[in-house]
């Protein structure tokens, strides 16, 4: 007898930890501050972000909607993530989100603005299973980005007791959701001007393929 969408969730709950609830739970208070109209800004957001192609969505998107924390951000974006994981591809109602998530995910408090979310997502949910899919696609074949970590440091000659010359360098760490697969490198003011122009070309240009696929599709 195949299992209920209820059924599912509570099994594709029960491998998350019990040390997951109080960093989600987190996340639920701080939906719980917002208004309607900001979380509606949030989902957008989040959805846009997978338009994008992208299957990780950082706190620091949410920055300018929110106006909150970086970890109050990134507890929240998690929130989103996670529920649309469960949802957007499930038959699942949010009443049946409720259910199989409450203890393992938010606590009895939380038990409103989980529904709240719930009943956001599940009303973009053929736009959201669209996008997901889309990013998926992005992330076949080869590892793709989970961090892009970067920080400037001073480089220092000292000669004899003096500063002889000095020099900023960008310490940049990129991790992958592959084992074993990520880089630390050092870079130049020089290289990371040189980067940025590639990069812009390259949105542009994606910009562009996007453009001409979906007058095909």
């Amino acid at each position: 007898m195949p299992e209920s969408p209820k059924e599912e969730l509570a099994r594709r709950l029960a491998i998350y930890p019990e040390g997951a609830l109080p960093f989600f739970d987190s996340g639920f208070a701080v939906a719980a501050l917002l208004t309607n109209e900001i979380r509606k800004l949030v989902l957008a957001e989040v959805i846009d972000n997978l338009k994008r192609g992208s299957r990780n969505l950082s706190g620091s998107a949410l920055r300018g909607i929110t106006k909150l924390s970086e970890r109050d951000n990134e507890q929240l974006a998690s929130v989103y993530s996670v529920i649309i994981g469960l949802l957007s591809e499930s038959s699942a109602t949010p009443d049946d989100f409720v259910a199989a998530a409450k203890g393992i995910l938010f606590t009895p408090p939380h038990e409103d603005i989980a529904k709240s979310i719930a009943d956001s997502i599940c009303s973009a949910q053929s736009e959201i299973a669209d996008m997901v899919g889309r990013a998926q696609l992005a992330g076949e074949v080869l590892p793709s980005l989970a961090a892009f970590d970067i920080v400037v440091d001073v480089r220092i000659r000292v000669i004899d007791g003096e500063i002889k010359t000095s020099i900023p360098v960008a310490i940049l760490h990129v991790d992958t959701d592959a084992a074993d697969q990520e880089l630390w490198v050092q870079l130049s003011r020089g290289d990371i001007e040189e980067t940025i122009r590639k990069l812009s070309k390259c949105v542009a240009d994606m910009q562009l393929a996007e453009t001409l696929v979906l007058r095909k599709v």
